[in-house]
């Protein structure tokens, strides 16, 4: 397993992750409006994206999620806790930057629960993100 760092262009300068076992990827936390730099690399590199993964919903975490399913339509993996700041401006701080943010309820949204294992077809994730 590898794991792919890039930042985010907006204010807060988030992190956003590709995690991959081979040529099966998934995406950590698509903070930026364009995710071009991540999409760039995924094309390259020829991996299939499998799922869009989100620590947390604050805006800079959420923004890209569109331009994600835009360039391919996968699960889209957010704790329980978190799943209303996909809809609510104010839970995600996008009020605060001005922002409109609008995630489609159509996308295949799945809710996690704390301690929930993830696999993708070959990759196995644990909550500290190791692979089992």
């Amino acid at each position: 397993m590898e794991i792919i760092r890039f930042v985010n262009d907006n204010l807060a300068r988030s992190n956003c992750y590709v995690v991959k076992c081979g040529k099966k990827c998934f995406v950590v936390d698509p903070g930026e409006e364009k995710m071009t730099k991540v999409i760039d690399f995924l094309e390259k590199n020829e991996l299939e994206m499998e799922a869009v993964l989100l620590t947390h919903g604050h805006w800079d975490h959420i923004l890209g999620i569109n331009s994600m399913m835009e360039y391919k339509k996968v699960p889209l993996f957010v704790s329980e806790n978190g799943y209303e700041f996909l809809f609510n401006p104010e839970l995600s701080l996008c009020i605060w930057q001005n922002l409109e943010f609008k995630v489609d309820e159509n996308l295949d949204i799945r809710k996690l629960k704390e301690n929930d294992v993830i696999g993708f077809d070959g990759i196995i994730v644990d909550k500290k993100m190791k692979k089992i």
